[in-house]
C-alpha cells in the first residue's frame, strides 16, 4: 500500500510512476488533487463561472493518469479529496473512469468537518482498476 498526501507529482517533470517504476495494490490519495490539478483551491471554485463536464474532466485527466500509473491491475484507489463543488468532483470521477479506475458501488461518501475557522467538505470513494 502506498499513501500520498499533499504530494505534487504532475507538472514537475517527473514520470507518473515516481515511486521508482513499481505499482501498488492499494493507493490512498488524500488531498492531493489541489496540488496537481488547479493553481487555486478547488474548494473555492463555486465562486467562479462553472466549467462544463468535459472541461472538468479535462482538468483532471493528467492527474488521473498519474494516479492510475501507480496502481496495479485489479488494484484499488482510496480517494479523499476536498471538494465543495459536486461538478468538479464529477470531473475527477469521469477522468478516473477514463483511466480504467471504476468507482466501487456504494463507496462514495461526502462529509464535512471543521477546518480552521470554517467548514470543509470532503468527497471520498474507492475505485478499482480494470485490466
Amino acid at each position: 500500500m502506498k499513501c500520498i498526501t499533499h504530494e505534487r507529482f504532475c507538472n514537475t517533470g517527473q514520470k507518473a510512476a515516481c515511486n521508482g517504476g513499481g505499482a501498488f495494490g492499494t493507493l490512498l490519495s488524500c488531498r492531493t488533487v489541489h496540488e496537481n490539478v488547479a493553481w487555486r483551491p478547488l474548494c473555492k471554485e463555486n465562486t467562479t463561472a462553472p466549467l462544463t463536464a468535459q472541461e472538468q474532466e479535462q482538468r483532471h485527466r493528467q492527474y488521473a493518469g498519474a494516479l492510475s500509473a501507480l496502481i496495479k491491475p485489479q488494484g484499488y484507489l482510496v480517494s479523499v479529496e476536498r471538494y465543495e463543488d459536486d461538478g468538479a468532483y464529477a470531473g475527477l470521477v469521469r477522468a478516473l473512469e477514463g483511466q480504467g479506475l471504476l468507482q466501487v458501488k456504494g463507496t462514495h461518501m461526502q462529509f464535512s468537518c471543521r477546518c480552521g475557522d470554517g467548514t470543509g467538505t470532503f468527497q471520498t470513494g474507492i475505485f478499482c482498476k480494470t485490466g
